[in-house]
């Protein structure tokens, strides 16, 4: 696939590994963000001295601050708010905030009408509070990232749903990544092979 065929580049959150460096993508790859990101980030480093980004990022392509409340395609997912990102809604944004206040997640829908779904990218994805709590000092909002882990827990325990949790390197040898896709993951037994995996973290802790 050539960058330029790329239309968007999602960011999860502001932090330093889930951002990367959208400068390598061509100027028509829309940098989209979660509600109050500039707010938060300003004008980026160094005018802001908290070096999270630098204006690089967004500079010279469109910075897209999605809006989940008045935007024509805003919509609810399950108890959060949503955004559907393309037009034959295949592909959903979902704010959930709580480890940042502007944190976003994706839904992709891999089979349709049947509705099989993928829903990743989100720090708080890997806690359960079945074995452990998000701790005070790593979310922006406690209470709202308690309330992330519980709506995520509704879509885990969904058979139709693959959660696939940030940072999980257990589902190397369980998923197939890109430049295949994720079409059929309920077949292939993505969702048993990979739904406790996660478990081994706790073994290193």
């Amino acid at each position: 696939m050539k960058l330029s065929a790329i239309t968007d580049i999602i960011w999860s959150q502001s932090h330093l590994d889930n951002t990367e460096d959208p400068s390598v993508f061509p100027p028509s790859t829309n940098l989209v963000v979660g509600p109050g990101f500039r707010d938060a980030i300003g004008e980026g480093y160094p005018q802001n001295e908290d070096p999270v980004c630098t204006p690089q990022a967004w500079d010279g392509r469109s910075l897209i601050e999605l809006d989940f409340v008045t935007n024509r395609r805003a919509t609810l997912v399950g108890r959060w708010h949503a955004v559907v990102r393309f037009g034959n809604r295949s592909f959903y944004v979902l704010h959930s905030p709580g480890h940042t206040d502007e944190h976003l997640r994706g839904l992709a829908h891999t089979k349709l009408p049947a509705r099989s779904s993928s829903i990743g990218n989100g720090e708080n994805d890997r806690w359960r509070e079945a074995f452990f709590a998000p701790r005070c000092d790593s979310s922006d909002s406690h209470e709202l990232a308690l309330r992330s882990v519980s709506v995520l827990q509704g879509f885990n325990g969904e058979d139709n749903v693959l959660v696939v949790f940030t940072h999980d390197s257990t589902l190397y040898d369980v998923v197939e990544l890109y430049p295949k896709d994720a079409m059929g993951w309920k077949d292939k037994g993505w969702q048993r092979e990979g739904r406790w995996r996660f478990l081994e973290d706790l073994s290193l802790a």
